[in-house]
């Protein structure tokens, strides 16, 4: 690799990627590793504090949000060796199991463009364009599976390593899901009365 396309490359770099890169320099060319340390000066560190990928690596887990100690604790293709997160961890004066408390707590966010979407395209989208005799069956159907998963998005729960159970979604998802669920309820028996009347 030219020394320019190389140079390319490190500017490219996330300031961790860089990081961990270099203490990886037995691996490159001369000029090449002189091209990361500079980098490393321009961006304002000190090469001599990343020498080793032990020490990149712990310097790095300093500049962590506590999420995400608890994420690579849980990523089995982390570059982070697993007893640095830990010490991390511990030195903050924290637990695995708060770590834990803390991050599914929050709970995640659903799926809400294919709750909206689904009772949308069944109850007003098939309706309007007209699919032949079947139309309002189809729209009852993709009803139906959207008010399965707004049951879902509403009620469904994570079993904490503690044993202790959180909500698996965000409240503004669970929200969303309510109301979702209210007015699908009401058009799936309006849909179903159109059938069956």
């Amino acid at each position: 690799m030219e020394n320019d396309d190389f140079l390319l490359l490190v500017k490219k770099m996330s300031d961790e990627e860089l990081m961990l890169v270099y203490p990886k320099r037995n691996e490159y060319a001369e000029d090449n590793v002189a091209v990361i340390e500079e980098e490393l000066v321009i961006r304002g560190y000190d090469p001599n504090e990343f020498s080793s990928l032990e020490s990149a690596q712990q310097q790095l887990l300093k500049q962590k949000k506590d999420s995400d100690l608890f994420e690579l604790l849980n990523n089995k293709e982390s570059v982070y060796s697993t007893d640095f997160v830990k010490q991390e961890i511990e030195q903050r004066g924290l637990t695995v199991s708060k770590l834990e408390k803390d991050y599914y707590s929050q709970g995640k966010r659903g799926n809400i463009a294919l709750l909206i979407g689904l009772p949308l395209v069944g109850s007003v989208i098939i309706p309007i364009i007209g699919l032949g005799a079947g139309k309002q069956m189809s729209g009852s159907v993709l009803t139906l599976i959207a008010l399965v998963m707004a049951i879902n998005h509403l009620v469904s729960s994570k079993r904490l390593s503690t044993g202790e159970k959180v909500k698996k979604y965000d409240e503004k998802t669970r929200k969303i899901a309510l109301v979702l669920l209210i007015i699908m309820v009401l058009n799936f028996a309006v849909n179903f009365f159109i059938i069956f009347s």
